[in-house]
């Protein structure tokens, strides 16, 4: 070394320990995060980001648990967050707005090519993931199609369930396209009709108040609105 990199050197030294003093610091505020999430989110629109999370934040250890909720209850989960669908009023937790649901039909290009309008699916098999058949019928009502009498359905408790149905050529299912993504294509469908509607509800990001300055609770936060692009 010159003697100008000697006289430096205890610095540059020092400089780097705070640095692996920082480093550590951060891993431990971070931690481990416990993530709820509905089970077609999780495995179609979460899972394939998953690596982008690993990688924006390498420090946090998430752990994973699927279960679909319209109301959140941090007394009954032993979770640090999780990802609801509903309107977002709910008492006694934050709900951060990730993504407004939008919906709109998915079957097999097959099932698809006879249906001239969205009247025609009245007369097909439709794929419900609850027994309200909420999904559908805003659908229906918001294409002027209000007071309908489903002629053929079936139930399922999952949305990923019924686009495995439409695959196989069991009706038609309904679903966000934001949410599936390119999931689409992997389950070889089409939508028949391209005018969605809004179903006036959404997924939310949901936790306590008091764990809202938590540093993994935080980042999380930030990485999953970013990639949900919403403002």
């Amino acid at each position: 070394l010159t003697r100008e990199g000697k006289d430096l050197l205890p610095e540059v030294v020092e400089a780097m320990a705070s640095l692996v003093r920082a480093s550590a610091r951060i891993k431990r505020s971070m931690g481990e995060l416990s993530v709820q999430l509905p089970p077609t989110f999780s495995l179609c629109w979460f899972l394939p980001r998953l690596p982008r999370l690993k990688a924006a934040l390498p420090a946090l250890d998430v752990r994973v648990a699927t279960h679909w909720t319209d109301a959140p209850d941090f007394s009954r989960a032993d979770v640090d967050v999780i990802v609801a669908h509903g309107d977002g009023n709910w008492t006694n937790v934050r709900a951060v707005p990730v993504m407004r649901e939008m919906l709109l039909p998915y079957c097999p290009a097959a099932v698809a090519a006879p249906l001239g309008g969205p009247a025609d699916l009245v007369q097909a098999t439709l794929l419900h993931a609850n027994r309200d058949r909420g999904e559908w019928l805003a659908w229906l009502r918001g294409h002027g199609l209000g007071d309908v009498h489903f002629a053929h359905e079936q139930h399922f408790d999952t949305v990923h369930m019924c686009l495995e149905a439409a695959r196989n050529g069991l009706g038609v299912a309904i679903a966000d396209p934001a949410l599936l993504d390119a999931a689409a294509d992997d389950f070889n469908l089409v939508t028949p009709f391209e005018s969605p509607v809004a179903s006036g509800n959404g997924y939310y990001l949901t936790y306590p108040p008091e764990r809202a300055e938590q540093a993994k609770i935080v980042a999380f936060q930030a990485w999953l609105l970013n990639e949900a692009r919403v403002p």
